[in-house]
């Protein structure tokens, strides 16, 4: 059964569908992480047009930590 997320961003929301039955460590993981706020006000780090975006390391959080942006996780 798959479970329905939203992600709301300054550049409109993006739905994704998440399926615990064939990933339930990741999507557990993913659902204990955004019910905490982790996810909150993070920057989208990596964008590749048409192809990817990538997120979820909390330096973007610090503007003045760029160079570190994409080597961070939640511990």
């Amino acid at each position: 059964m798959t479970q329905n997320c939203t992600l709301i961003t300054a550049q409109g929301n993006i739905r994704i569908e998440l399926f615990p039955e064939v990933a339930p460590k990741t999507v557990s993981n993913f659902l204990k992480l955004a019910k905490s706020g982790f996810y909150n006000n993070l920057v989208f780090h990596r964008i590749v047009p048409g192809f990817v975006i990538q997120g979820g390391d909390p330096h973007t959080k610090d503007l003045g930590k760029r160079a570190l942006w994409g080597t961070g996780g939640p511990g």
